[in-house]
């Protein structure tokens, strides 16, 4: 079906511009909207040195009590619920809950070669992260860092010996914390470890301002009801997005060009600045399927990625 809209996102930050959260959280709450909609059925195909890169996402709110990080979640939140995927509990807290999580999200699809694939494809939003990051289970912040990379083969062996298929597997996170919560919480093995370099850190400083009544206009309530039409579509998707000349012109000239001092200027942040490539292709991917259906990916995309 055509889209009822010309690009989700734009529409999705009109319909969010009289709330009190600030924008970049819902800038980086809808693109989690549209991960958690592709789910693995989607990726780009990096040739056999490198493989697939999915459109996953981890993501972390971060500021103050009261800074309107959960309403901003919510919104993008219930339009996923709407969707019937698989979604994970906020409170898991141990390794093989989380497993457990993943292989019960088990579906599949039919490819454009008419060919089945299995998935297991989960989304968690966490309002309260800090649960989410449970320090009783000392497993659990590694397997989230070696689940960021949506592997082929996964065989999970249980205390009983007994294995857990988790091939074909594919975590987006999204979750709200103040920064103490997450000082106290990703410990320096969690730095070491390379959790913080997989995670886009959105940080604000509070309500953007006051809205006591924050109903939506008539126009406003149409665009609603048609981002939740066009977020259905956007999950009908499947195969590889195309990366189209334009695309790797720009791609080439930033990435042979740029020095992990291009990043971000901290040496606990080393990690992130050689993984900015990564997370690019991956915004690439989320940006090209907010507008339209055909799955190209353009410089474009990657200029909107970039900044």
């Amino acid at each position: 079906m055509p889209r009822q809209l010309s690009d989700w996102l734009a529409n999705y930050m009109k319909v969010t511009q009289r709330t009190e959260s600030p924008e970049l959280y819902h800038i980086w709450s809808a693109l989690a909207a549209i991960s958690s909609a592709l789910q693995r059925k989607c990726y780009c195909d990096w040739g056999e040195l490198r493989g697939n890169v999915y459109p996953n996402m981890f993501i972390a709110l971060v500021g103050p009590p009261g800074g309107r990080k959960g309403s901003a979640m919510k919104i993008a939140k219930r339009m996923v619920q709407n969707l019937e995927i698989p979604m994970g509990s906020d409170s898991l807290g141990s390794t093989p809950a989380l497993y457990k999580e993943i292989m019960d999200s088990e579906s599949s699809y039919i490819d454009s070669k008419g060919i089945e694939r299995k998935h297991k494809s989960l989304s968690i939003w966490a309002e309260e992260f800090q649960v989410f990051l449970s320090d009783r289970d000392q497993t659990l912040i590694p397997s989230i860092t070696d689940l960021f990379d949506c592997a082929d083969r996964w065989i999970y062996k249980t205390l009983s010996r007994k294995g857990e298929d988790l091939s074909n597997c594919w975590l987006t996170i999204i979750g709200a914390i103040t920064p103490s919560l997450l000082q106290s919480r990703l410990s320096q093995d969690a730095v070491g470890g390379g959790l913080i370099s997989r995670i886009i850190f959105v940080v604000g400083q509070g309500a953007k301002q006051k809205i006591a009544l924050q109903y939506l206009t008539d126009e406003e309530i149409e665009i609603y009801e048609n981002l939740n039409k066009d977020l259905q579509e956007i999950a009908q998707l499947n195969g590889p997005f195309k990366m189209d000349k334009s695309f790797f012109n720009v791609y080439i000239r930033w990435y042979e060009n740029s020095t992990n001092e291009d990043g971000v200027p901290n040496d606990r942040f080393m990690g992130y600045n050689s993984r900015r490539a990564l997370h690019l292709n991956k915004l690439c991917m989320l940006i090209s399927a907010s507008e339209s259906n055909d799955m190209v990916i353009t410089d474009k995309h990657f200029n909107i990625a970039l900044a």
